[in-house]
């Protein structure tokens, strides 16, 4: 931390879902910072300073005092995403009609949960969203295609981090632009880059941090520069790639592959009628993988072709065991991934 710097700082948390947990330092004039490019996306899709939002979010270190100031100040109430069952969901639909709700953001994961619940009701005639705001986890086409037809109006991506805040934000042409004023991205070789070699790791140089400068950070996600916007905004453009470097599939001949593969699968499993509420793909050794499938379809004939269609894609070596369950456990920062590697963590001796 630099010692040149005094007053209140905030603290953030990361996930650690790289393995390594860790704590940064920010001013709140860094925050501020953030904030004010977040809002800046926000604007360019017509939602102004007060709009009515709810968000999903992990609750954890926030104090009253702050919570209370972002409802006050900027109309902003939030909602913990650890309560997803259908009676939380049903609690959160009377909500955001109550409070006249006009965004809703938060983690897709979650989203995905409430619009499933919202689509079972019937009508939506009670909500009148003018946007859907994601952060914090990939979006995947399926999710943003989902949300856009539950609740009718258009879906916004951010991208950002615990440790360096907010880093980009989607415009309505539906590409990323790098709030250049707060960060510097930079593209290292050697990740896969879908046969792209201009892209790779994302490297990021904190701009506004003095008190706790992340410099050259190794964020752990995947992506490449975007080329000019036909939106005509001058801040740079980026294509995030799907998978975070510790979220791609080891083969057991030790080359590395997408998780994007699991999406592929189920895409074609619901293709054939098979309803699925969530799934996540855990690989316990390079030559074990489980998938856990969120349905009321347990015994629909489709699912029980999935794990030999998944072994087709990473190759016979590969075990993959089908688990069909009633709902995918949030994990404890609150997000739902889709893939997990154990590989190196707690399964690096184990087999199956």
């Amino acid at each position: 931390m630099a010692a040149n710097i005094s007053g209140p700082l905030v603290e953030r948390r990361t996930s650690g879902s790289t393995g390594i947990p860790l704590v940064v330092y920010v001013s709140p004039r860094t925050r501020d910072a953030w904030m004010a490019a977040s809002l800046r996306t926000q604007r360019w899709w017509g939602l102004d300073v007060g709009v009515r939002q709810l968000k999903l979010v992990n609750p954890h270190g926030k104090y009253r005092g702050t919570l209370l100031k972002q409802y006050w100040l900027m109309n902003n109430a939030e909602y913990s995403v650890f309560e997803l069952d259908e009676a939380a969901l049903e609690q959160l639909y009377r909500q955001v009609v109550r409070s006249r709700c006009e965004v809703l953001s938060g983690y897709p994961s979650a989203l995905t949960y409430f619009a499933q619940h919202v689509a079972g009701r019937g009508p939506r005639s009670e909500l009148r969203l003018k946007a859907i705001l994601t952060t914090a986890e990939m979006l995947y086409p399926d999710h943003r295609e989902l949300l856009r037809q539950v609740f009718g109006c258009p879906v916004i991506n951010e991208y950002g981090s615990s440790e360096c805040g907010y880093l980009a934000g989607e415009c309505p042409s539906g590409n990323l632009h790098v709030a250049a004023e707060n960060a510097l991205i930079e593209f290292e070789k050697g990740a896969p880059s879908d046969g792209d070699d201009s892209g790779g790791e994302l490297v990021v140089t904190d701009l506004n941090n003095f008190a706790m400068p992340l410099i050259r950070y190794r964020i752990g996600d995947l992506g490449a520069p975007g080329q000019e916007c036909p939106c005509g905004r001058s801040l740079p453009v980026i294509r995030l790639r799907v998978g975070r470097t510790e979220d791609l599939v080891t083969l057991p001949d030790g080359r590395k592959v997408d998780g994007a593969v699991f999406g592929v699968a189920i895409e074609e499993l619901t293709r054939q009628g098979v309803a699925v509420k969530q799934f996540r793909a855990i690989q316990h050794a390079p030559d074990y993988i489980e998938v856990l499938i969120a349905t009321a379809d347990a015994e629909h004939q489709a699912l029980r072709g999935l794990g030999d269609q998944i072994q087709k894609l990473l190759g016979a070596r590969m075990t993959v065991v089908i688990k069909p369950v009633d709902q995918i456990p949030v994990e404890p920062t609150g997000k739902l991934r889709r893939f997990i590697s154990r590989i190196g963590h707690d399964a690096e001796h184990g087999g199956h």
